[in-house]
């Protein structure tokens, strides 16, 4: 009887299991069906974020293993990954061709801000006493870039200088710098204007503020031993801001004299045709974790919801749209592999 009774409560609790799998609850408390939701999830994405969703989902997530965006991008194209996170521009190319949907944007920091939308600046920099203190000054000088397919490197401050000038054709540049030099890193931007081997560059913020300590930089408006997340540059600042630190600025040491607008940081992005209440599934999960620190700290990072943020949005797509714009005025093949 004892056989029986146990064989009974193990077919009632595997069973009850089942329904629960089937049929489980969203943060509303209303029932999910999940009947037609992926055996297995793939993603390209750090470690903590593949463990964290295979726990709170209670589905299979695998790593999906690539040494390009390149590779990710087919992979989702032919099926073989639901959901990864990637640089801004390889987003857009995977939104075009293989069907990707942002469903939330990254912020890679431990200290939740819920009231900014993750992004960071190209900054455009000179030595103060080059007699360069706008774009319109970057006439007839030598510039470095990192490389063409850097973002805040090239993409952006190309961009910004276009349209400063009024040019609508990126060939309008050989003719308005004397010499554009790619150096391969932003370290290697950062010397070569350090070094005078060039009149200007451009550079992220980060990449300009950590070489303060790593490379013994003098920039001004950054001390010594600022934390690159504490630092001026690192949020959103006024033209009228960042000439004050520029005409404070002694001759020879690094000076800001451009800011761009926010570039929007890496999006998690899934596939569209998964179900649409496993894709709110994920989204939910990604932006709970703002809700644990202990989370966030494991993982490096919280996600959130821009439209929240900035209500002109009409999605979390069209918070990359200024990219887009770039790239169109840029002429980049948005499409190309």
């Amino acid at each position: 009887m004892k056989k029986l009774i146990s064989g009974f409560i193990v077919l009632v609790m595997t069973a009850a299991l089942s329904v629960g799998l089937v049929s489980a609850q969203n943060d509303n408390g209303k029932s999910v069906d999940r009947t037609d939701w992926p055996k297995t999830f793939t993603i390209y994405a750090d470690e903590p974020v593949r463990t964290y969703l295979e726990r709170t989902l209670a589905v299979k997530v695998q790593d999906f293993k690539a040494d390009t965006y390149n590779e990710v991008i087919e992979g989702m194209r032919a099926d073989k990954v639901d959901a990864f996170e990637v640089g801004p521009l390889s987003y857009l190319l995977a939104a075009k061709v293989a069907g990707a949907e942002a469903i939330a944007v990254a912020n890679y920091s431990t200290t939740v801000d819920l009231k900014r939308n993750p992004g960071y600046y190209s900054l455009m920099f000179t030595v103060k006493g080059s007699g360069i203190a706008s774009i319109d000054d970057l006439e007839g000088k030598r510039i470095a870039f990192s490389e063409l397919a850097s973002t805040s490197g090239y993409l952006i401050p190309v961009n910004d200088v276009m349209t400063a000038k009024g040019f609508d054709k990126k060939n309008q540049l050989d003719t308005f710098f004397d010499k554009v030099v790619l150096t391969g890193s932003h370290p290697d931007t950062i010397l070569s204007v350090s070094h005078e081997k060039t009149d200007a560059g451009a550079t992220s913020d980060s990449q300009l503020v950590s070489q303060v300590d790593e490379a013994g930089l003098k920039v001004c408006g950054v001390p010594a031993g600022t934390p690159v997340n504490e630092a001026v540059f690192v949020s959103a600042m006024t033209d009228k801001e960042i000439m004050a630190i520029y005409n404070d600025c002694p001759d020879g040491d690094i000076a800001v004299f451009h800011q761009s607008s926010l570039i929007p940081s890496t999006p998690f992005a899934i596939k569209g045709s998964l179900p649409q209440s496993f894709k709110d599934a994920v989204q939910a999960a990604l932006l709970d974790i703002a809700n644990n620190q202990d989370t966030v700290n494991t993982i490096g990072a919280y996600y959130v919801d821009p439209r929240k943020i900035d209500s002109s949005l009409t999605s979390i797509d069209a918070f990359y749209d200024p990219l887009r714009a770039t790239a169109k005025l840029l002429e980049v093949d948005l499409t190309a592999n």
